[in-house]
Order: structure tokens, then C-alpha cells, then sequence
């Protein structure tokens, strides 16, 4: 999983750690790339890999452009596994391919599920078999456990635990059509898009192409080792990050901020050199606006030379967002950054880049409160056009509409954390 799916994770335990409940966080390592847990009042327990990958997650990251361990623990605990096998490919292979400009491809998409879903099984089998490791958790004496069905695995761990009563916690959108049925959901891919398919009202072929998606995801997940769930599923909890301050950019900013960043899967400084120059040149032709960009490295003083353009290896997202001086919000199209740019009522351009992406992408569009630029389109000047119709022509209507979406999302979402947390308690 992708950072910003163990930080959901880390929160959640968090959150149910302030409202005194005891919490143990059980975190097998696979990414070592991955370097925190997600909570700081957790007791972490960890399992290491022991096992070899054939390939290296950093070749992941590339592909996108192609086609941890803090603790922390104050008030729970958590327990982490760490990796204890050996991967034979390089995670950072994967962040590579996703900068690749390739178009994305079944055959790309199922290799690299392939890739993932293998290391996957072998991470479960090390799990399941280690009988110290189950042993301590038994003894832990769990009435509850929260978890997230990217991973199969969740539901073994509860079965050989023997825990009866468990939450799912999906950090994503399109994904809910793999594990819809897992709990008993409908699926409708005649007509709800799904993770591969185009913007409503769809056509022929986006149906068939819909269907096709709807049958691989059906494959790679398959309902076999789960019981249904009796009541509906529902989200219950939001997600946030800890953050810092940036008053003083914002505000020194002439005409406003344009904040940048593509989650924590897709790594900025993974991206062909070319694409990086394109975005620096983009940027210099809005001298008045400042541009603050995720970039993972701040030894390649990347902005060097542009002075309206500032980096930071991990920026306070939802605090820059919710400042009234920010313009728009360059994303790769993540669930998290999709929700939270509606809730501040801050108008995206989405450059996605894998999985639900697209979707996420492709319907914040067809609610127009988002502009879609493939990074094939990068080069073609298509991002440049982009920000000049968000932040000139277009920019009321559309900062209207997302004004519009940001008022739907809070009354519809307010948090009543106080009536969530006590569940288990009397």
C-alpha cells in the first residue's frame, strides 16, 4: 500500500486512541520505503519481510510515469512485521513506470497486479505460518479490529485470531468495485463508471471496456474468504494529516497559490527530466502566482533559479487548501486529494496517473469543478492552457462550482467523532 493508505490507517487508531480506547497497530513490512506507521499514539507491533520480490518497487513508481519505522507511541500501541523475506525487484521500479509516457495498458496493469499480488501472497503465507507472531497477538486479547481490504490478508489474520467483530476501511473510490461484493454489494458496471472506464453518460465501448475492468478486478479479488456483512456499508470516519504552518507563503503570495503534488506512490523526483523542466517552465510563464510543488528530495534544489516556485518533501495539504488565497490544486487524482481539495472548495487539474485515478479524475470533471490533462499532454503545452482557464477566464465559474461542491461535503460529512469512537466501550 501507498503511504497515504497507512497514514488512513494510523489515524483511524489515532483517533480511537484519544477517546481512551487501547490500540495496537499490526504492521508487516513489505515497501521499505515506507518509513512511519501513521499514528503517534499507537503501540506498533512489526513483522519484517522474509521473503525475495523479483522486482523493485521503485520500478513501480517509474511505471506510473510510464503507462518506516516511527512509533511514536503515547497512548496505544502498535505492531508492525517487518519484511522478512528478500523482494528481487526494486519498489522504486514501480514509481518509475508511472512517470512513463506510455499509454496505460491491461497488459501493463495486469503485470504490475501480478507483480504486487504475488508479494502479497507470500508476505500472507509468512504471516499466517508464524506461530510466535500469532501467538503474541492472541494474547493481546482483541474485542475489535479495523483494517483495509487492499490486502486480502486482514481477513485471514482475523480468522486464525478468532475475531468476530471488525470494521473494513477503504482509503479509495473506484476500488469499492473489487470488494463491493466481498460485503454483499451490488455491482452495476452497465452504467457506474468504474476504476477504467470514461466520464458519463458511457458509451458503447466505455461499457464493454467497464465490464472488461469490473471481470479483471473480480479475478484479482475474488469473494471466496470472507462472510457477508448483516448491515450496510458505510464510511464512518474522514481522513486528515498532521501539519505545519505556511501563513507566510500564502500571504506574500500577489495573485494566489497553485499547490502541486501527486500523493505518496507517485514520487515527483521519479519523473523523466524532461516532464520536470516542462512543469518549472510552465510555472515561470505565472510569475504573480506562487506554485508549491511535493517534491521528495530537497537536495536537487529543483526550483533553483524559478523564484516563484517552492518545494517541500511533504506539504500541509489540507491547511493549503483551506487558505483563501489558493487558486487551484495540481493532482494526480487520489481519493484523499479529490475529497479534500471538494471540501475546501478548491478546483483541480488532474493529471491521473493509476488505479482509481482516472475515475476520481474523470467524475470531478463531469461535476466541473476539475480540468483533465494527461501527462502525455504535458509537453503539448495542455497544463500551461489549463491553469490560464482556472485562473482567469473560467476561474469564477468554476471556483462557483467547487464552491458549491465544498458546501455539499460539509453538510453532508460533519464529523460527530464523539458518537463514532465509543463503540466497545460499556
Amino acid at each position: 500500500m501507498g503511504k497515504s493508505h497507512v497514514m488512513f490507517i494510523g489515524k483511524i487508531a489515532d483517533i480511537l486512541a484519544k477517546a481512551g480506547h487501547e490500540i495496537v497497530l499490526f504492521q508487516p513490512i513489505i515497501d521499505d520505503n515506507i518509513t512511519t506507521t501513521g499514528t503517534k499514539l499507537a503501540r506498533v507491533i512489526e513483522r519484517k519481510r522474509d521473503f525475495v520480490i523479483d522486482f523493485s518497487f521503485d520500478d513501480l513508481q517509474e511505471d506510473v510515469w510510464s503507462n518506516i519505522t516511527t512509533t511514536g507511541t503515547k497512548l496505544a500501541r502498535v505492531i508492525e512485521r517487518k519484511r522478512d523475506f528478500v523482494i528481487d525487484f526494486s519498489f522504486d521500479d514501480l514509481q518509475e513506470d508511472v512517470w512513463s509516457f506510455e499509454e496505460p495498458s491491461f497488459s501493463k496493469l495486469t503485470s504490475m497486479v501480478g507483480r504486487l499480488r504475488s508479494v502479497q501472497t507470500k508476505s500472507c503465507k509468512n504471516q499466517i505460518n508464524d506461530k510466535t507472531l500469532m501467538d503474541q497477538l492472541k494474547s493481546e486479547n482483541f474485542t475489535m479490529s479495523i483494517g483495509e481490504p487492499f490486502d486480502a490478508c486482514y481477513y485471514g489474520v482475523l480468522e486464525r485470531l478468532g475475531i468476530n467483530t471488525y470494521i473494513s476501511a477503504l482509503a479509495g473510490s473506484g476500488m469499492t468495485a473489487a470488494f463491493g461484493g466481498l460485503f454483499g454489494l451490488p455491482s452495476t458496471p452497465s452504467f457506474l463508471p468504474g476504476m477504467f472506464s470514461g466520464m458519463p453518460p458511457l458509451g458503447y465501448i466505455d461499457r464493454a471496456k467497464n465490464l472488461i475492468g469490473h471481470t479483471m478486478l473480480q479475478y484479482w479479488f475474488p469473494a471466496n474468504f470472507i462472510n457477508p456483512l448483516n448491515e450496510v456499508l458505510r464510511p464512518v470516519l474522514g481522513h486528515d494529516f498532521e501539519i505545519m504552518k505556511y501563513e507566510e507563503i500564502m500571504n506574500s503570495s500577489r495573485k494566489g497559490v497553485i499547490l502541486m503534488s501527486f500523493g505518496s506512490v507517485a514520487q515527483s523526483y521519479k519523473m523523466p527530466e524532461v516532464l520536470k523542466k516542462k512543469f518549472l517552465e510552465t510555472f515561470a510563464q505565472f510569475p504573480d502566482i506562487t506554485f508549491l510543488w511535493k517534491y521528495e528530495k530537497d537536495e536537487d534544489n529543483i526550483a533553483h533559479g524559478y523564484d516563484n516556485v517552492i518545494t517541500g518533501n511533504w506539504l500541509p495539504q489540507t491547511d493549503l487548501l483551506a487558505h483563501p488565497k489558493m487558486l487551484a490544486f495540481i493532482s494526480h487524482g487520489g481519493a484523499n486529494s479529490v475529497m479534500e481539495a471538494s471540501y475546501a472548495g478548491v478546483p483541480l487539474i488532474g493529471i491521473p496517473l493509476m488505479a482509481d485515478q482516472f475515475r476520481n479524475a474523470i467524475m470531478a470533471q463531469y461535476r466541473q469543478i476539475a480540468t483533465i490533462v494527461h501527462k502525455q499532454e504535458i509537453l503539448e503545452g495542455k497544463l500551461t492552457e489549463a491553469i490560464k482557464k482556472i485562473t482567469t477566464d473560467e476561474r469564477l465559474k468554476t471556483r462557483k462550482r467547487s464552491c458549491g461542491a465544498k458546501q455539499l461535503m460539509r453538510n453532508r460529512f460533519t464529523y460527530q467523532l464523539s458518537s463514532r469512537v465509543t463503540v466497545g466501550k460499556g
